[in-house]
């Protein structure tokens, strides 16, 4: 397995990739060998096409329209985003939805490692109405491995800590030690 990984974390202002836009990206880089998480990225964005100011993020976070409407283009970044993602191993806490997002808009990411919350899925056993069991959130996940209550606050970064902090207690447990990465 390899020793870092990165975790990423995307706030976006529509569900649908091919609608909304993308408003903020946080990366941050978890050592198996430490147990230390650190950050590599954090910055609010903007696409160049028109962002919601009435979206879920801007009523539900203390991201801000204003501040996303004055941030830096996508183009401006893309390059060192792209150098970041051809770099390592990489996760989120659901991968269908961010990176998605991101290889939609011309993203390469590099190896995938598993997403914690399809692998928590089977071992946390969250009954759905209409079906087996269903995908934990973010919060469901931090009380389960660590019996505490956690809040995302729906901004990239601090959200994306909240994850490695998953992926580490996942690590320590021995949930990804029976599979290979790649």
């Amino acid at each position: 397995m390899n020793n870092l990984i990165y975790v990423v974390d995307i706030e976006t202002d529509h569900l649908d990739c091919d609608v909304g836009s993308i408003v903020e990206i946080g990366i941050v880089l978890f050592s198996l060998d430490t147990k230390k998480i650190y950050c590599v990225f954090s910055s609010l964005i903007q696409e160049g096409k028109s962002i919601n100011p009435d979206a879920w993020i801007f009523k539900n976070s203390s991201l801000k329209y204003e501040e996303v409407s004055k941030a830096k283009f996508l183009s401006e970044i893309f390059y060192v985003l792209q150098e970041i993602f051809s770099r390592g191993v990489f996760t989120s806490f659901n991968q269908k939805f961010d990176f998605a997002w991101l290889e939609s808009r011309g993203f390469k990411i590099g190896n995938i490692f598993y997403d914690p919350m399809v692998v928590l899925t089977p071992i946390m056993k969250l009954s759905h109405v209409y079906y087996g069991f269903k995908f934990p959130s973010v919060e469901e996940a931090y009380y389960f491995l660590f019996h505490e209550y956690v809040r995302e606050d729906h901004r990239a970064l601090s959200d994306a800590f909240i994850e490695a902090k998953i992926v580490r207690e996942m690590s320590n447990r021995g949930y990804f030690n029976e599979v290979s990465t790649f």
